[in-house]
């Protein structure tokens, strides 16, 4: 693990803000880079020489070599950064992730925001921005969000923000998106100025 890096991982409800936020977290700070996890993932699957599928791989290995495979994750994660020393990396699904994630960054390398807003929040900004494009319904963004959020949990979002919410990370917040996006982007720099120590 290096020690000169800082791991941000961003997660939470489904058109809470996750990938404004972390867009804004890499343009804003010097040294900050965003990068999808599954984008990371498909690196490391290039690099194996494997028969199995991509889904296959990565389910073999997260499942019997959980440490090895993040271990690797975090590897090419700092590859793929190069010389940046803060990655942002979106969305985070297991809390079983976070909690191998977790032991092997150290508490002081790692950082989880989960995101959330209001249901209502969330609709009216999908709504707002799809509906100028594809002429979608309001009713049909609605059950779109209520499919998404189902899926999170199943995946275990629920699971993290138990985690969280019993205090098993040193900088693990939950940030909630139901004002202004200037009052969310300040509670977020508020975070990150504790995180890096400013």
């Amino acid at each position: 693990m290096r020690e000169d890096k800082k791991y941000i991982f961003i997660t939470g409800k489904s058109e809470s803000g996750k990938s404004m936020i972390s867009e804004y977290i890499s343009k804003k700070y010097k040294g900050a880079i965003h990068i999808k996890m599954r984008d990371i993932i498909k690196e490391m699957y290039k690099e194996y020489d494997t028969k199995l599928s991509y889904e296959e791989w990565q389910e073999e290995l997260e499942n019997k070599q959980r440490e090895f495979f993040w271990k690797t994750y975090i590897n090419m994660a700092n590859k793929i950064a190069k010389e940046h020393n803060i990655i942002v990396m979106d969305t985070l699904r297991k809390k079983e992730t976070l909690e191998v994630i977790n032991k092997l960054a150290g508490n002081n390398n790692i950082m989880l925001l989960y995101i959330d807003a209001k249901f209502e929040y969330r609709v009216n900004r999908e709504y707002k921005r799809l509906n100028k494009e594809d002429n979608i319904s309001y009713e049909q963004i609605k059950l779109n969000t209520l499919k998404k959020d189902k899926e999170k949990e199943q995946y275990g979002l629920i699971q993290i923000l138990n985690y969280l919410k019993e205090d098993k990370m040193k900088h693990g917040y939950i940030i909630y998106n139901n004002g202004t996006i200037e009052d969310f982007k300040k509670n977020i720099d508020d975070k990150i100025k504790i995180f890096l120590g400013d």
